[in-house]
């Protein structure tokens, strides 16, 4: 595994203000298909994580099982018994789309999701890494009621001037084949274990996805 900061905020620039955009940065951690990537041996931290998966409806469903399946069950997520979950339901030109939010600690987050990556259905997950006393019915998620995808990712970013969140994880790839997780956050924060430079050009061959920006 090999990590970067983005020290001059390359990545943040093309969505944040000038004057928003000191305060916030970002740490990329590039690794191999064959690693799995855990956040609880990543992260010197306590606290928990609120994983955000978002699919649209399926037309070819009925809508109570197309409702009953959701996101989570669509993509074969298993629930224990008693864990947070959250559902909510948007409108993205006239389709419905289901958002699912469980709140879980690092451990059972990766268990969760560690088949996911932005090469299958991470491009639809986010994840929230919060204070060990945050929990998903105090979140406010009026930052998701906007119907510009663009706009919605952007406010999703700015969550982080908030002091219950620790970070934003999204998932991306490089064209060579590695995976990549960036951790957006507060330049108080420092989530790598030593100072290697993100340099601007490894952007040309990277994809990283706006996983809330359904449209």
């Amino acid at each position: 595994m090999r990590y970067y900061a983005d020290v001059n905020n390359d990545y943040l620039a093309k969505y944040l203000d000038a004057e928003i955009l000191d305060g916030f940065t970002s740490s990329w951690f590039f690794y191999d298909k064959t690693e799995e990537f855990k956040l609880a041996e990543v992260l010197d931290m306590e606290g928990n994580v609120f994983s955000f998966l978002w699919e649209y409806a399926d037309d070819t469903l009925s809508e109570k099982i197309d409702e009953w399946k959701r996101a989570l069950k669509r993509n074969n997520i298993q629930l224990s018994f008693g864990m947070k979950i959250i559902n909510k339901d948007y409108l993205a030109s006239e389709k419905k789309v289901y958002v699912d939010i469980v709140e879980t600690d690092f451990t059972t987050a990766d268990e969760l999701f560690k088949n996911f990556s932005a090469f299958n259905v991470a491009k639809n997950l986010t994840q929230f890494i919060v204070d060990k006393n945050m929990y998903a019915d105090d979140l406010n998620l009026s930052f998701l009621d906007t119907a510009d995808p663009l706009a919605r990712f952007e406010n999703c970013i700015k969550m982080i001037q908030y002091q219950w969140l620790d970070a934003i994880v999204l998932n991306g790839y490089h064209h060579r084949g590695d995976l990549v997780k960036v951790f957006i956050h507060s330049k108080e924060i420092h989530f790598l274990p030593e100072h290697n430079t993100l340099i601007k050009n490894i952007f040309e061959n990277i994809y990283v996805a706006n996983s809330l920006s359904w449209s």
